[in-house]
Order: C-alpha cells, then sequence, then structure tokens
C-alpha cells in the first residue's frame, strides 16, 4: 500500500453531470489488481466534526494503463450536496491535487472459471469496468455476461455506453434503465435481477463466476437467487455500497 499525491489530467461527465470518470496521474509508482479500490482525500479540507474528507472509490481503470501510460482513474456518482462525491464531481478540475492512499480489497478475479457474470448498478460499475476491460486486453475468457443497472440515461458516460455496446458470441450486454420509458431496443426499463433468468439459460448449468457490485438489497437478491440454484458460494465475488 502507498500514499502519494494525485493531479487530475482528465474528466468525463455524463450529460447530467452527475457522474463523472476521474483520471489522475500519481506522484509514486504503484500496481494494483483490477477490484481494489483506494482511498482519495481532498487536500486540507475536513467535514464539519474535523475528519478528514476522505472517502473509498474502487479503480475503474487497469493496472496496464498504470504502468504504460501512468494514469489511473475511478467512476463518482453524486450522493449528496456536501462532501467528496459533491466535491468529485462538481468541483474538482483538471491540474488540481489530491491525496491517493492504497491499493485495498478482494474484490478480484480468482480465474477459478473463464465465464464471468458481471452485475452492478450506479457507481457500483466502477470495479466492474476494471476487471471486464482487463479481460477484453488479456482475451482471456470463454463467456462474457455484463448486466448495468442505472436509473436514467443522463446518468450514463459515454465510455460506458461505447464499451456495453460490444456484442458477441461471446460477450453479451444488458443495460437496465429502471426510470426510463422510451428506450432503444437494446435497453430495457426494469431491474437487473430480471435478467438472472436470461444468464442461467446463457450458461444451462455450466460453471461461472459472478461479479455484483451494488445497493445491500440488490446483493443480497442476487446472491440468494444465484446461491438457490447451482452456482456455489465460492463462485459469487461481491461488493456493498
Amino acid at each position: 500500500m502507498i500514499q502519494t499525491q494525485a493531479t487530475v489530467v482528465d474528466i468525463e461527465y455524463s450529460p447530467n453531470k452527475e457522474v463523472a470518470f476521474i483520471y489522475f496521474k500519481p506522484e509514486q509508482s504503484f500496481s494494483f489488481q483490477e477490484g481494489q479500490f483506494i482511498f482519495l482525500e481532498r487536500i486540507w479540507f475536513a467535514y464539519p466534526d474535523g475528519k478528514a474528507m476522505k472517502n473509498a472509490y474502487s479503480i475503474g481503470t487497469t493496472n496496464k494503463l498504470l504502468q504504460e501510460k501512468w494514469i489511473i482513474g475511478t467512476i463518482v456518482k453524486k450522493s449528496t450536496e456536501w462532501g467528496m462525491s459533491e466535491y468529485l464531481t462538481k468541483k474538482i478540475a483538471i491540474g488540481d491535487t489530491i491525496n491517493m492512499t492504497g491499493p485495498l480489497g478482494h474484490f478480484i478475479d480468482n480465474k477459478i472459471s473463464h465465464n464471468y457474470v458481471f452485475m452492478s448498478i450506479g457507481s457500483g460499475i466502477t470495479p466492474v469496468f476494471a476487471l471486464y476491460n482487463k479481460l477484453l486486453e488479456e482475451k482471456k475468457f470463454d463467456h462474457i455476461v455484463n448486466v448495468f443497472g442505472e436509473r436514467y440515461k443522463e446518468n450514463l458516460l459515454s465510455s460506458v455506453v461505447d464499451a456495453y455496446n460490444n456484442n458477441s458470441e461471446t460477450i453479451q450486454q444488458f443495460l437496465y434503465l429502471s426510470q426510463e420509458k422510451d428506450l432503444p431496443d437494446w435497453r430495457e426499463s426494469w431491474y437487473i435481477q430480471q435478467a438472472l433468468d436470461i444468464i442461467f439459460d446463457i450458461f444451462a448449468k455450466e460453471k461461472f463466476q459472478v461479479f455484483l457490485c451494488g445497493k445491500p438489497v440488490m446483493v443480497d437478491d442476487v446472491v440468494a437467487i444465484l446461491t438457490d440454484r447451482w452456482v456455489e458460494k465460492d463462485y459469487i465475488h461481491f461488493e456493498k455500497y
């Protein structure tokens, strides 16, 4: 684990500016495993109770990008009118610096199967996006099913939409927008739990690893359904936020 300062080098915003993909260049070298997280701390600022303005954020980019171009990124969704999520989505700018600590966490690929299911909602996409892109870089998978849920299309980052339009015989993408009505054919206005029947049909008793990241109620629902079928607990990895 390292502690370093990092400079903002690029920011991608969703259309409504509520979600930001922030890219940093850290001063100190390190490596990580996709699925891990870092702590970001706003320099010289604290919450009203005196605690440092510091929060954990999953890494949304690959280790290859860090080693080759010295860039590391995270996806942040505004959750309050104050604090780190508000600062990172509304106030931070290119050239600003922030304290970075990490990497930490065990939400990583143990490669017990080359079939993958990724399920995430909101900012829970961040570690899943890194894991997914690592698989694309290495081309070491048999089948990927990628399920992502958001409320509104205005929350969607173009980089995520572009990546999740990559459908083929071995990669299948499902985007669920729970509060939208008029949607293109490739989107569905529902909740991501609805995709589980599709997933079971796709794999038809084959073993597959599942990576879940999202609100506790979603994660608990999905884990219960998976274990009620044929998926063993060792094949299920999850993080709640």
